[in-house]
């Protein structure tokens, strides 16, 4: 990770965009796309001097199921790019301890960050786990390894698992 991804993140507390995104992540946004493009087909094609209308009761609920899927995804990948601020006192070195307790694999480490991965599930390919060492905090982030459209919530259920081990380590203390 470069330097300028660092004070990116530690500003802004979520991934810069990166034109890579569209096709990894962002490419999900096409299904959706679609079905708001076919309704305004249906309208555009079905309107004809005498119209009874009939064809709005098609074209307005895959209209509504486009938009509202679109949104839905569109907010489900943001929050994938933010990261969750947790108060830490301690060294980082201490907190690979933790890391390593979870499971999960550390791939890089510096005394700025640690990446890692955890391990695929039935219900996860895997998540990629980005801590950012920040002012007497972790910047934490877990975004999906590959192109996973729907995590099932997985970066939630990382989050909470590091600060019950944070919270185990500080009580040992």
């Amino acid at each position: 990770m470069k330097d300028e991804d660092l004070e990116f993140i530690k500003e802004n507390h979520k991934w810069r965009f990166l034109w890579t995104d569209i096709f990894d992540r962002y490419f999900i946004l096409i299904a959706p796309l679609f079905f708001i493009f076919l309704s305004l087909m249906i309208s555009y094609f079905s309107i004809k001097p005498n119209t009874d209308f009939s064809f709005l009761l098609v074209a307005i609920p895959i209209f509504l199921f486009g938009f509202l899927t679109f949104y839905l995804i569109l907010k489900r990948l943001e929050s994938e790019r933010q990261f969750k601020i947790i108060p830490f006192e301690s060294e980082g070195s201490e907190f690979e301890d933790c890391f390593i307790n979870l499971g999960w694999t550390i791939s890089t480490q510096t005394d700025k960050v640690i990446i890692g991965e955890t391990k695929t599930s039935w219900f996860s390919w895997g998540e990629s786990i980005t801590i950012v060492f920040a002012n007497k905090q972790l910047l934490f982030n877990s975004r999906p390894r590959g192109r996973q459209p729907f995590t099932l919530n997985r970066d939630k259920v990382n989050y909470k698992k590091l600060c019950d081990a944070i919270m185990k380590k500080a009580a040992l203390v």
